[in-house]
């Protein structure tokens, strides 16, 4: 296998080559309120979470007309979008809404999933995601505070504390849009923020659980004053990949305080996922569009336009590895002062206006 798999807000999962960005495989059928909002793969297993609050679980190797096992489903009663999906082991599933509730399920054989144990997050939950082990999860959200769960009794053995209150001694509000395990390291934790006005500024945060509840660094608005809407770290830690709800996708180096390195460009949208292997940036905006960077040079070497909003992404192993233009490309986590190309990223995005509302995957819950 190769390529990726995108998920759009009418339903359907897509498979697209990284070569060309065409489309060769279609899943799934376009219903409303169907919408793909999480993708995760294992193997030849692609698990699908919809706004609905169903999962679906295809075969890699079947073709578009296969119909998907159904592993996961609440839309009986009325539960809201699927927010975390994961599989965390061979034949384990963790599946989040937004409402707070995680549940892993057994999943074996392209069956339906059996619940092997539940627990109430309590909140909005924007996000949870599984460390590499896939005995921890992490989740977080809109006044929600970041906690993270053993998966082998679902309860909780840390949380983080809010940071100090603001110069007016007013709480700085809680709110998570994306968050990541540092790979190779559970006790790390990255999370960034949504905006808001006067009280928020879009941070990018990193928690050690071994040092305490409060975040070891913050960098405020690194790509000026705009809600961050994504996030993934690069396989050694060191950097974080940071989208925007304008269509914005920066690398940050947590080494030096989050400061940015560089910019992607392309995206029209906002952008609605990261994913990343040791070379390359996947990314899909609300733009309609799906785009592979050079993790190195910066520079774009796919896009494809797939006609529908693109809202999840995930990368099958085995992908056609393109080599970086120039043999001596510059590293992706940047000498120690910033180039030119980057400090007009950092200048642009500071002047950037607040980040208009109405956004699906960025609206704060009422």
């Amino acid at each position: 296998a190769s390529g990726m798999i995108c998920g759009d807000d009418t339903g359907l999962c897509k498979r697209v080559t990284d070569i060309d960005g065409r489309v060769v495989v279609r899943w799934g059928e376009q219903a409303r309120g169907a919408a793909v909002h999480r993708l995760c793969v294992r193997k030849t297993t692609l698990a699908c979470g919809r706004a609905d609050g169903s999962v679906d679980v295809y075969e890699l190797l079947a073709d578009s007309s296969a119909a998907p096992a159904r592993a996961h489903s609440h839309v009986d009663e009325g539960r809201v979008q699927i927010s975390g999906l994961a599989f965390c082991g061979d034949e384990r599933l963790l599946v989040a809404d937004v409402a707070g509730r995680i549940e892993v399920l057994r999943v074996a054989g392209g069956k339906s999933g059996e619940s092997a144990a539940v627990a109430q997050a309590g909140g909005h939950t924007s996000q949870v995601r599984v460390d590499s082990s896939g005995s921890l999860a992490a989740s977080s959200g809109h006044d929600h505070e970041l906690r993270v769960w053993d998966l082998a009794t679902m309860a909780v053995t840390w949380k983080a504390r809010n940071v100090p209150e603001d110069m007016v001694r007013l709480a700085v509000p809680v709110w998570t849009t994306d968050l990541a395990f540092s790979p190779g390291t559970p006790h790390t934790l990255v999370t960034v923020s949504g905006l808001v006005e006067q009280r928020l500024r879009a941070e990018v945060r990193v928690y050690d659980v071994r040092v305490g509840r409060r975040p070891t660094m913050r960098s405020i608005a690194p790509l000026g004053d705009i809600a961050l809407s994504a996030l993934a770290l690069t396989v050694d830690g060191q950097c974080a990949l940071v989208g925007t709800a304008k269509g914005e996708l920066g690398l940050l180096d947590l080494r030096r305080d989050g400061s940015l390195v560089g910019s992607y460009k392309g995206a029209g949208g906002a952008i609605t996922a990261i994913e990343l292997d040791s070379s390359r940036v996947y990314s899909t905006s609300l733009d309609r569009h799906v785009r592979v960077h050079s993790l190195r040079t910066r520079k774009q070497q796919t896009s494809a336009y797939l006609k529908q909003r693109q809202f999840a992404v995930a990368v099958l192993p085995g992908g056609t590895q393109q080599a970086d233009e120039g043999a001596d490309a510059q590293p992706y986590y940047g000498p120690d002062d910033l180039d030119d190309n980057a400090r007009a990223a950092s200048t642009d995005a500071a002047d950037a206006d607040a980040v208009a509302g109405g956004l699906h995957p960025l609206r704060p819950p009422p």
